[in-house]
């Protein structure tokens, strides 16, 4: 089944703003924003990794990501193995990994039913 791209545009958008507004409301509760996310999720999916490989993955500037982390550091939601910034691993505290759970909810409550099959043809197509 095909479908044209207007529904799919439209599905897309409605989603969208659901998950958005409702990740925005558990964000503002912790005082963070939603360029706190992408991060998050980096560092739930791959324990223990460089900053450089964690920019990397989110894909934004060296600046921007250290500023990023110093509101995770004071926040409690991420830490460091040690102090030296070019041999410390980066990972979620108890408090991220609580944070993260509460957010896989958020997105679960939308009910979104898309295989991974599903997921990996989308995304192919968009690129």
């Amino acid at each position: 089944m095909e479908i044209d791209f207007k529904s799919f545009y439209m599905f897309v958008r409605k989603q969208w703003k659901n998950l958005n507004t409702k990740i925005k409301e558990k964000l503002d509760e912790v005082g963070l924003t939603s360029q706190h996310v992408s991060y998050l999720i980096a560092l739930a999916t791959n324990k223990n990794i460089k900053i450089k490989e964690l920019n990397n993955l989110v894909g934004n500037d060296p600046a921007l990501t250290t500023r990023v982390l110093t509101t995770l550091f004071s926040k409690d939601f991420v830490a460091k193995t040690e102090e030296s910034t070019r041999k410390c691993k980066l990972f979620l505290t108890k408090k991220g990994e609580e944070l993260m759970k509460a957010l896989e909810k958020i997105f679960e409550s939308l009910n979104i039913k898309l295989t991974k099959e599903q997921m990996i043809l989308i995304s192919e197509n968009i690129e």
